[in-house]
């Protein structure tokens, strides 16, 4: 079995953000009630470079972390076992003026995400964004942690953003919640 470490690192070389894995809090709210993740409120961030501001409802985060380097936008944050990543590049695939070209690039890189379950992707196409939605199943001490994705991926002024959010063993009740996250996307143009 893998050291927490070297599943943060592998987590981490597929483009997971997981901050909860060996910081020696364990899992002892994965089964709280969905208010352990507090209330919902609406967080908005500025990315200068698709000149948009990026609005979602997502529990209280502790303390985001922002790296903006002439080519890139990267945010991440956390608040307990809900894990959130906005990230805009250039695109990594051929293409890149349509949502769609960024979830096609991501979905086909997807088998080679360990633990992900391939009949667990759910995919849409919308006028404003994509979304794909899938499990991952990964070891944990003597256990195996289920893992709800979604990513929300838009391709605007040359880039491609890809919001993606995280949540450790959801609860039935925090599953529509999370899975509907999608629909409090707000974008609205900054020039």
């Amino acid at each position: 079995m893998r050291t927490a470490p070297a599943l943060r690192r592998q987590l981490l070389r597929a483009g997971l953000f997981l901050p909860w894995l060996g910081l020696g809090g364990g899992l002892a709210t994965a089964q709280a009630p969905p208010e352990s993740l507090g209330p919902l409120l609406e967080r908005s961030w500025t990315i200068d470079r698709i000149r948009r501001r990026l609005s979602l409802r997502v529990p209280a985060m502790a303390r985001g972390q922002l790296r903006e380097r002439e080519a890139s936008y990267y945010w991440l944050g956390n608040a307990g076992r809900f894990n959130l990543s906005l990230i805009a590049t250039a695109p990594d695939c051929q293409g890149g003026e349509r949502h769609a070209q960024a979830a096609d690039c991501f979905q086909s890189r997807l088998a080679g995400l360990p633990g992900q379950l391939a009949d667990s992707i759910e995919r849409q196409d919308l006028p404003d964004h994509s979304r794909l939605r899938y499990w991952q199943q990964v070891p944990w001490r003597d256990r195996q942690l289920r893992i709800r994705h979604l990513h929300l991926y838009l391709a605007l002024q040359g880039h491609w953003v890809d919001v993606h959010a995280s949540l450790v063993e959801p609860s039935a009740t925090e599953r529509p919640w999370f899975d509907a996250l999608g629909d409090s996307l707000e974008l609205q143009r900054t020039d």
